[in-house]
């Protein structure tokens, strides 16, 4: 996200197995219940209900269907990718019981119920609560015990059945309210319940879905067209790599509203999913926090058909997520935002006259030890070397070949833990920019070390 003081935070998912996401948003929300069917583990089924005494605070219950005969392990998936766990009071028939490491419980045998709390925060966040609508936004990852070695993600199953449901995955035959969860290697699932609104668009042959919270608001006469065109520009790069046609179908948006006081914009997705922070009262700002916004959507929109065209790929977070960001700007140069915002926008980003501290590479590394400054350091150093790099072959070439042509060669490369550039591809680039490119590698990707020439 972004503070009004010009120092950016910016919230996404990294070092996720895969972004497949379920968006679920519910008219009413004092009731949710979630059910296995006969095919999924019998003993997992949920039943979300809001405390009335602290609406931000919401009851889980498990409920075992038979009684396990022995102990079972309970986990908070998003405590392995170093996120917050929202997860408190874990009691097994009413008997507490306390983690034995963070985002684990162990829970006796012949226990009949499993119940927790979530404590949201007002605003953003990857939950919050929001008291004037009121909405709650949850986060699977963050606020769900899953059963650790479950046969099969289970059904999920919303009531009252008046709800308003704008939801996708894949839905139980016969049943508009039934979905089944993502299975335990996936990315997380993101709920949003409350009085909310859906506008759909369909773009390049995909449904997207926006969800808001004042439909009639002059905003979304211009938000929803300026998006559509964000998606068109993005669906024209990633076609000539994908003839037969994206997986993606079908995308929900959810669009938080958020106040300025806040400070930040966020953004989070799924393969089908996509939260965006909004600043509803930036008043003379407004058009600069709507650019940064629809940034943020163009990067996790990225994401989402990189995951749809690419399948099962491994590329390391530092080159998907620089990429991601990279490629966000330079769409957006495109889009019908103001060229000025736009600019600002990419200027908080992109930035060759910021000393260089550590190579990409580096940053990889304190990357997987949790370092919150590496995701940062990925979107400013990280889309900075892509963008100079862009500039090269592009004068190089003639115009011929940037760096987004080299996707196919990024995303379908088997990395298999290595975090180098595919040695083929950077040889490909030497011969159009000549030695500016190892400069360019010295400068952003191994400082003070050898470039490789090979990849093992």
């Amino acid at each position: 996200g972004l503070h009004p003081d010009g120092v950016i935070q910016w919230f996404v998912t990294t070092c996720l197995p895969k972004r497949v996401g379920i968006v679920l948003s519910l008219a009413t929300a004092s009731c949710a219940r979630f059910s296995s069917d006969s095919h999924a583990d019998p003993r997992v089924g949920y039943d979300i209900r809001v405390d009335p005494h602290s609406p931000s605070t919401l009851r889980v219950e498990t409920p075992f269907q038979p009684p396990s005969e022995s102990m079972t392990e309970w986990v908070v998936r998003g405590s392995q990718w170093g996120k917050e766990v929202q997860v408190a009071e874990v009691r097994a028939d009413g008997t507490l019981i306390l983690a034995d490491q963070q985002g684990h419980w162990q829970v006796p045998p012949h226990t009949k119920s499993l119940s927790w709390k979530v404590v949201l925060k007002e605003g953003a966040g990857e939950s919050s609560y929001d008291p004037e609508e009121p909405r709650w936004i949850l986060s699977e990852a963050t606020s769900m015990l899953r059963l650790k070695g479950e046969s099969k993600p289970p059904w999920v199953t919303f009531h009252p059945e008046r709800a308003n449901h704008s939801s996708m995955g894949t839905r139980s035959s016969g049943d508009d309210h039934a979905w089944r969860l993502p299975s335990m290697d996936a990315s997380p699932e993101f709920w949003a319940l409350g009085a909310l609104h859906t506008i759909r668009r369909n773009v390049q042959g995909i449904t997207f879905e926006h969800v808001v919270e004042e439909p009639a608001h002059p905003r979304w006469k211009q938000w929803i067209p300026d998006h559509t065109a964000l998606v068109e520009l993005l669906c024209q790069l990633f076609e000539p790599h994908n003839p037969s046609g994206s997986q993606l179908k079908k995308v929900e948006v959810i669009w938080r509203k958020v106040s300025i006081q806040q400070g930040r914009i966020s953004g989070l997705s799924g393969g089908h999913s996509l939260l965006v922070d909004y600043i509803h009262d930036a008043s003379s700002r407004e058009p600069f926090f709507k650019t940064f916004s629809m940034t943020v959507a163009a990067h996790e929109h990225f994401h989402q058909l990189c995951d749809a065209t690419f399948t099962a790929h491994d590329c390391p977070p530092w080159i998907y997520e620089s990429l991601a960001q990279f490629a966000a700007l330079k769409i957006m140069q495109g889009s019908p935002l103001p060229p000025e915002e736009v600019h600002a926008v990419r200027s908080r980003f992109i930035q060759p006259s910021r000393p260089v501290e550590k190579g990409l590479i580096t940053w990889a590394e304190r990357a997987s030890k949790q370092d919150p400054a590496a995701t940062m350091a990925f979107y400013q150093q990280g889309s900075t070397f892509w963008s100079a790099l862009d500039e090269l072959l592009l004068k190089a070439s003639g115009g011929a070949t940037g760096v987004l042509d080299a996707l196919p060669s990024l995303m379908q490369h088997r990395y298999e833990g290595t975090q180098n550039l595919p040695t083929g591809l950077v040889q490909n680039w030497r011969r159009w920019g000549g030695p500016e490119v190892n400069v360019l590698l010295r400068r952003y990707v191994y400082p003070k070390v050898d470039i490789p020439n090979t990849v093992h």
